[in-house]
C-alpha cells in the first residue's frame, strides 16, 4: 500500500491524496508519501496550511493574504475600536442611549423656555431631583456636557475615518498594520 499526493503541475498546489489500495489510478503529477508524511500533510492541511510540491518535496505555508479582505477586516477593527472609545468616554452610551436622547430632546426645548417646569421636562427633572439641583442648573449643565460630548464624538469620528482612509491607501499588509498601529484615539 502506497500513499500519494497529486498536485497541479503549474501551481504546484496539492490537489488530493490517494492510496493505491483504494484508488485504481493516481493522477499525475504526484509524489509518493510514507504513512508519516501522509499523516503530517493531513495535519497541516487541517491546520489551514497551503500544501505544495516543490522539487518533489511536500511544502507547507500559510495561505496568502488577500489584501482587500485584510483591509476590510482591519477597517471593521477600527470601527469596533471607535465604538469602544465612544462607550469609554460616555456614560450615556453604557447606561441608556434612549434616556440621553430623551434628555437631549427636552433640552432642545427647555434651553429657550423662559420658565421651564418639571412637568414639561420629566427626564431633565429626574436628573435634577437625583442631583439635588434646580431644573435650570441641569438644563445649563446638560448644554455644556452635550457640547463637550459632541466635540469628543467628532474627534473620535475623525480618527476613525482617517484610520479607514489610511488602511484603504495602504499598498500591502505591512502598511495596513502600520496604519492601524498609528491610530491615536482622543483621551
Amino acid at each position: 500500500m502506497s500513499k500519494f499526493a497529486a498536485y497541479d503541475g503549474g501551481t504546484t498546489l496539492v490537489t488530493g491524496f490517494y492510496d493505491d489500495a483504494v484508488h485504481a489510478s493516481v493522477p499525475s503529477p504526484n509524489i509518493a508519501l510514507s504513512d508519516v508524511e501522509h499523516g503530517n500533510a493531513l495535519d497541516q492541511q487541517t491546520a489551514g496550511k497551503v500544501l505544495k510540491v516543490v522539487g518533489g518535496v511536500m511544502n507547507y505555508s500559510d495561505p496568502a493574504i488577500v489584501l482587500a479582505d485584510y483591509k476590510a477586516a482591519k477597517k471593521l477593527q477600527v470601527d469596533s475600536q471607535a465604538a469602544k472609545e465612544q462607550r469609554r468616554h460616555n456614560d450615556w452610551a453604557n447606561a441608556g442611549t434612549l434616556s440621553y436622547l430623551l434628555k437631549y430632546t427636552e433640552w432642545q426645548e427647555a434651553k429657550s423656555d423662559g420658565s421651564p417646569t418639571a412637568g414639561e421636562y420629566p427626564m431633565l427633572d429626574a436628573e435634577a431631583t437625583v442631583r439635588g439641583d434646580s431644573l435650570a442648573t441641569v438644563i445649563t449643565d446638560f448644554g455644556t456636557e452635550h457640547a463637550a460630548l459632541v466635540a469628543l464624538l467628532k474627534a473620535i469620528e475623525i480618527v476613525r475615518l482617517n484610520g479607514r482612509a489610511a488602511i484603504d491607501g495602504a499598498a500591502d499588509v505591512a502598511a495596513v498594520d502600520s496604519a492601524l498601529a498609528a491610530i491615536a484615539w482622543p483621551t
